[in-house]
């Protein structure tokens, strides 16, 4: 992965600022958000700490504007979710998509929508028996080649 990891708190702050675009925003807008977001209230300077951070590890960036600093978001929301579940991929599922999206359906973390869902998963499972990918598959042509089957 690229990028430093984000805690939960961070992710709020890049939430906003995501949402802002590429105007951005300041630590006091930034904190308002945050504050009418949330039954916890956080004070604006664990924002201003945080945001400061968050520049320091590469996540935004600041151009000064009047009396104050406007941050901009270094990456998009898109790339560091996609960032982010392919590391998650990697380390916890061996690389292997399939077995992460066969959790999540199985787990009820993605839902079926009109079997799209299903479709994919055919999908996903077939890309990577062709690939050579799929252990199960693999162990499964291999006992098919050896007749491991025959007379069943």
């Amino acid at each position: 992965m690229r990028h430093h990891v984000l805690s939960e708190e961070n992710l709020d702050i890049m939430a906003v600022v995501w949402d802002a675009g590429r105007d951005g925003l300041s630590v006091n807008r930034v904190w308002a958000a945050l504050d009418a977001s949330r039954r916890k209230k956080v004070r604006r300077t664990t924002v201003q700490v945080q945001m400061r951070r968050l520049e320091s590890y590469g996540w935004l960036s600041r151009r000064k504007a009047g009396r104050e600093f406007i941050y901009t978001a270094q990456w998009g929301r898109d790339e560091t979710v996609a960032d982010l579940l392919r590391s998650l991929r990697r380390r916890l599922f061996g690389g292997s998509f399939s077995e992460m999206v066969r959790i999540l359906l199985a787990d009820g973390a993605l839902l079926m929508v009109d079997g799209y869902a299903l479709f994919f998963m055919a999908l996903i499972y077939a890309t990577e028996a062709l690939l050579g990918k799929d252990d199960f598959s693999m162990n499964y042509i291999t006992k098919s080649r050896e007749g491991a089957f025959e007379g069943i």
